[in-house]
């Protein structure tokens, strides 16, 4: 890392020397002939990106960024706290774009090494990851609980949990490239959606329709428990599942005797 910023050599070119390696497209790589002479072999070159992509795993991007390119992002003025959490640095436009490289491109390192564990840490935190490219990665590589983590982090939750019900399908049919990995059950799109009850209650009603019918006491509970309107439930239960609405009412009634609405 020392021997980059000493030759001022940027880290996008770097990373354009291997070609396994995508970057976004919003990424500029520099010239060879506009950059300094670089004195460095393949070999150190190769040392130095595991540097980066270690100190990345081990500290988060966020500092990784700040401290190799604090001179080149002098003027943009980051504000960096005394704390190592990643939420507490205020970034820019151009610092962004930065993370975003060095995010996807840590992201396509861990897996390419096999370390698909830290590739799936690396995504349950906040991160920058490309979502076009990091998604192509993960769907060719059959990397599902990463690829679930991604949409979840984007807020794609649709995304999720349609995936998920493939996966629940595919596993119920003993599909090979499923069952070597890992089996989905319909009680895993249940969790997915718990978090949501309160922020997109129409997603949960409209997927949950997905297992009702496999988890009804489940996914009943999942509307109880998630504090979604009971007139809305009712109502979306008799479009789509009146067979359901006794049960439901017949659970509401056994949770909360006094809680029930008259105009249910």
């Amino acid at each position: 890392m020392e021997h980059f910023l000493a030759s001022q050599v940027d880290i996008t070119y770097v990373l354009s020397l291997y070609p396994s390696i995508v970057l976004p497209k919003t990424t500029a790589v520099p010239e060879p002939e506009k950059l300094m002479s670089l004195s460095l072999d393949a070999s150190q070159l190769s040392k130095r990106f595991i540097c980066i992509v270690e100190k990345a795993a081990a500290e988060g991007t966020e500092e990784v960024v700040l401290d190799a390119f604090e001179d080149n992002f002098a003027s943009t003025k980051f504000k960096k706290s005394n704390n190592k959490g990643r939420g507490n640095i205020r970034i820019n436009s151009a610092a962004r774009e930065m993370k975003a490289m060095l995010d996807t491109a840590l992201l396509q390192a861990l897996l390419l090494t096999g370390q698909s564990s830290a590739a799936l840490e690396l995504l349950k935190g906040l991160n920058y990851c490309d979502v076009k490219i990091c998604e192509e990665i993960l769907q060719k590589g059959n990397h599902y609980a990463a690829l679930l983590e991604l949409y979840r982090s984007n807020s794609m939750h649709r995304e999720a949990v349609k995936l998920l019900h493939q996966l629940v399908e595919e596993s119920k049919s003993n599909q090979s490239q499923v069952e070597r990995t890992q089996k989905f059950s319909p009680e895993a799109i249940i969790e997915y959606l718990k978090p949501l009850c309160g922020t997109d209650p129409m997603l949960v009603l409209e997927f949950s329709m997905l297992v009702l019918e496999s988890c009804p006491t489940q996914t009943i509970e999942l509307f109880l428990s998630g504090n979604i309107s009971a007139e809305l439930v009712n109502s979306y239960l008799k479009q789509r599942a009146p067979n359901m609405q006794g049960r439901y009412l017949e659970l509401m009634l056994a949770m909360n005797e006094n809680g029930i609405s008259g105009n249910l």
